[in-house]
This record gives C-alpha cells, sequence and structure tokens, in this order.
C-alpha cells in the first residue's frame, strides 16, 4: 500500500514507484491519495496489468490549498528560511491528519503486506503500523523519491535494482 498526499511533486514519484514495485516486483499496489489525483494516477498506469493498481482516495485537495497568492508566497519564503519550513511542515501535518480514518480504513480493507509513506504522513503510518500487527503486515517504509532518475524532458524513471533492495 502506497498513501502520500499533496502536490503533483509528492504524487508522482510515487506513482514511478507503483509501476516499478507492479513491472518489476510483481506486487499489486493499493494507492491512497486525495481524489483530484485519481485521473493523473489511473492515466499514468493504464498499461498496467489490469487489476494490480487499485487506487483508493483520501480527502484533501493540497493543490487548491497551496495554489492561492497567500500560500505560494509563504511557500517561496520558505525556501530561504528553516524555522518558516518548520512551520510550513507542522501545518501541513494538521491539514493531513484528518486524512488519518481514510488512511486507516483502506488499510484495515485491504490488509497490506506493506505499506509506503510519504514524509508528511509519518504519523498517520505509525497509528496503520501499531494496528497492521493483527493482520502481518510486515514493513512501513518512508519514501521520499531518491529513487529515481529524471531524464532530459523531465520524466521520472524508478531504478528497479533500489526497488528491489526496499523489498527485500
Amino acid at each position: 500500500m502506497l498513501i502520500t498526499r499533496g502536490t503533483r511533486g509528492d504524487i508522482q514519484p510515487f506513482v514511478a514507484l507503483a509501476r516499478g514495485l507492479i513491472l518489476e516486483q510483481n506486487c499489486d499496489v493499493v494507492f491512497v491519495t486525495e481524489l483530484p489525483w485519481k485521473k493523473f494516477v489511473k492515466a499514468a498506469t493504464e498499461d498496467l496489468p489490469r487489476g494490480r493498481l487499485r487506487f483508493r482516495p483520501c480527502g484533501g485537495d493540497t493543490s487548491r490549498r497551496v495554489s492561492g497568492d497567500l500560500a505560494r508566497y509563504v511557500l517561496s519564503l520558505g525556501q530561504q528560511s528553516v524555522a518558516l519550513q518548520a512551520l510550513v511542515f507542522s501545518r501541513s501535518e494538521v491539514e493531513f491528519f484528518p486524512s488519518e480514518g481514510c488512511f486507516f480504513h483502506w488499510a484495515w480493507e485491504e490488509r497490506p503486506t506493506f505499506i509506503v509513506f510519504g514524509f508528511l504522513l509519518i504519523h498517520v503510518a505509525m497509528i496503520i503500523s501499531e494496528a497492521s500487527a493483527g493482520w502481518s503486515c510486515s514493513e512501513v517504509f518512508e519514501f521520499d523519491g531518491i529513487l529515481f532518475k529524471v531524464d532530459a524532458d523531465g520524466e521520472t524513471e524508478l531504478n528497479a535494482d533500489e526497488v528491489q533492495l526496499i523489498i527485500k
């Protein structure tokens, strides 16, 4: 199960990871993220074997929240201020926490053998990990997208050897 929220920069690496897990590791993947990303996720994975990727919504719309003038201004200032970055990250966790119920619901329904989560969802992953002992979820991983190479067109490409190291 892959759980993430955010903007395209947060979602796209998880899409590439899902593709790698399906194509290189023969995994079935449950992809849990914000509903506005459903078309993006489905379009990027439509060439995969049918039924291997299941999209599940978690609520929220981060792109809409950060697209306003004030949000963009604060985010641009945050590039120069560690304190402001910490404030934005802590606020993101507050914004993301209401999705915990959705993430937990899908984890309970799907009973994944492993969970990969994005940076700002560590609190959600910890809650799910505690509850997952009852269904043998053996691994919980934080994923930051460093397993990717970016080609000249700006497309991300998964390094399958690195994914094998994570899964083993």
